[in-house]
């Protein structure tokens, strides 16, 4: 399972759209993995295992679509990741209609 809709490599990485599963809208992150840690996921490597490097909460987010606190206030996990961005705050979140949308457009083409 994935809630990745869409990703393209940036500087500093690779841009991810991920759909939230609350909300149904976009979030666009950049996660700084390369694009064979993505071919490894999409081939089937567990979260976990394609990228070592990034956090319970970034990686719960790829998988589900569910921010760090979205996951605890749902789960009642107590998070893991101190510095996990605040997903109401629109300098780490970006919850425009970009992306690929509900119709499964990809805005990146």
């Amino acid at each position: 399972m994935s809630a990745i809709m869409g990703y393209r490599p940036v500087v500093g990485g690779i841009e991810f759209v991920v759909k939230n599963v609350l909300t149904g809208k976009p979030i666009h992150v950049v996660y700084d993995v390369s694009e064979a840690q993505v071919d490894a996921y999409f081939g089937g490597a567990y979260v976990q295992d394609a990228f070592p490097t990034l956090n319970v909460d970034e990686r719960e987010l790829l998988v589900s679509g569910l921010t760090g606190p979205e996951f605890d206030a749902l789960s009642g996990r107590v998070s893991r990741s101190a510095n996990y961005p605040d997903p109401d705050d629109t300098t780490h979140w970006d919850c425009d209609d970009g992306g690929v949308d509900d119709e499964g457009v990809d805005h990146f083409a």
